[in-house]
C-alpha cells in the first residue's frame, strides 16, 4: 500500500483558501484521503492555522500520521459532525509530538471527533471548545492516549470537557496522561460510555462512568483529584487527592516540544505510579529512568534524553560533541502541496 511522507519546514501555514463542506482538498480543511505521514519541524515551528474558517484536517479511510506539528484555530458551525479541529470519519490517525489547540465547534468534539481510530502519543490537546465534548469526542474503533496532556478544554452542553468516549467505541486505553483543568456539564475530565483501560494517569476534575454503558479497568498507578468518581479500585490508585497534595503546575513549556503540567515539589504523584507499566520516556521525550515512575505525562526530576541510555556515557563527557543534521532535502512548499494532494498551505 502506497504511503507518502511529506516534510513541512518551520513556518506558519494559513489555510487561506476559504470554503467548507467539500472533500476534494480544494478549499477549507486538509482532506487526507490517501495514506500519508506529514512531518513538521522537530523544534515545534511548523504551525497549521485554520484561521477559524474551517476545521483543520479531515480523514476518510486513510492511515495518517502527523508528527511534530502545531495545529490551531480550526472551527466549524452547523456541521453534521462538529469536529472543530480534526474529523476522523474513518481510518487511523496517529499524532506524535503534536499540539492541537484553540479549535471550536457547535457540535461534537471541539478538538477531535472520531469515528475511526485515534492514537495520541506525546501530544497535547488544549484550549478547544465544543458543545458536546471539548477536547476529544470518540465514537469509533480504538482510542489510545499515551504520555499526553488534555487540558483547558470546554464542553458547553453535553459530555466531558476533556475526553468523551461514546458507547459505540470499541477499545480505549489511557496510559501515563495528565487530564486537567477541563470543564464540562457531565464531567470535567472524562466521560466513559465504553470499556476503558487506564494506568498511571491523572484525572483532575472527575469522571462520569455511565452505568450500563461504561466501565473502567484500572491497571494501577492512577490518581483522581479531588473526588472519587472514576471507579479507580487498584491497590496502587489514589483517589480523593486534594489539589494541594497533587500540586500540579500550570500548563506551560517545561521542556520538550509540547506544553505540560509539571509535578511541583511535594506532589503525591511523584514516584507513586505503577512502575511495571511505566513508559520509557515522558511526554517531553525525557527518560523516566530512575526506577520510580511518576503519575501523569510529566516525570519530575527528569532531564533531556541523553544520546546513550545504557550508561555508556557515564562519567565525564565534556569532551563529547555531536551535531545531528536532518539529512533530507526540503522541497519548496509548492512541491509539498502538489505531491501530497493537499491543495494549499500558504504561509
Amino acid at each position: 500500500v502506497e504511503h507518502d511522507t511529506i516534510f513541512v519546514p518551520a513556518g506558519s501555514y494559513m489555510l487561506s483558501l476559504v470554503g467548507a463542506n467539500e472533500d476534494a482538498a480544494a478549499t477549507g480543511d486538509l482532506d487526507l484521503n490517501e495514506n500519508v505521514t506529514i512531518v513538521g519541524d522537530p523544534a515545534g515551528g511548523t504551525i497549521i492555522d485554520g484561521i477559524l474558517a474551517d476545521r483543520l484536517v479531515h480523514l476518510t479511510a486513510a492511515t495518517v500520521e502527523l508528527v511534530d506539528l502545531v495545529l490551531t484555530r480550526g472551527s466549524t458551525t452547523g456541521d453534521f459532525f462538529g469536529a472543530g479541529g480534526i474529523l476522523v470519519e474513518g481510518g487511523t490517525l496517529t499524532m506524535t509530538r503534536c499540539v492541537l489547540s484553540d479549535c471550536t465547534c457547535d457540535g461534537h468534539g471541539g478538538g477531535i471527533f472520531s469515528l475511526g481510530t485515534v492514537i495520541l502519543d506525546r501530544s497535547a490537546v488544549t484550549g478547544n471548545t465544543g458543545n458536546s465534548g471539548g477536547g476529544v469526542y470518540h465514537a469509533g474503533d480504538n482510542l489510545v492516549l499515551i504520555n499526553s496532556t488534555v487540558s483547558g478544554n470546554t464542553a458547553t452542553t453535553q459530555f466531558s470537557g476533556g475526553v468523551s468516549i461514546d458507547g459505540l467505541a470499541y477499545l480505549t486505553s489511557v496510559e501515563s496522561c495528565t487530564i486537567s483543568d477541563n470543564t464540562g456539564p457531565e464531567s470535567n475530565a472524562v466521560s466513559f460510555r465504553s470499556i476503558a483501560s487506564v494506568s498511571n494517569t491523572i484525572f483532575e476534575g472527575g469522571c462520569a462512568v455511565i452505568a450500563g454503558m461504561g466501565s473502567l479497568q484500572s491497571e494501577g498507578g492512577n490518581l483522581e483529584s479531588p473526588g472519587n468518581t472514576c471507579q479507580l479500585i487498584h491497590a496502587t490508585d489514589r483517589v480523593g487527592v486534594s489539589p494541594a497534595a497533587l500540586n500540579l503546575g500550570p500548563l506551560q513549556n517545561n521542556g520538550g516540544e509540547t506544553l505540560t503540567h509539571a509535578l511541583l515539589a511535594g506532589s503525591v504523584a511523584v514516584d507513586t505510579g505503577n512502575h511495571a507499566l511505566c513508559p520509557t520516556t515522558d511526554q517531553r521525550d525525557w527518560l523516566r529512568w530512575d526506577g520510580s515512575c511518576d503519575i501523569g505525562a510529566f516525570e519530575a526530576g527528569a532531564t533531556g534524553s541523553p544520546i546513550f541510555a545504557d550508561d555508556f556515557e557515564d562519567g565525564t563527557t565534556n569532551a563529547w560533541s555531536i551535531t545531528v543534521r536532518n539529512g533530507r532535502r526540503s522541497a519548496g512548499i509548492q512541491s509539498l502541496v502538489r505531491n501530497a494532494a493537499i491543495r494549499r498551505l500558504s504561509p
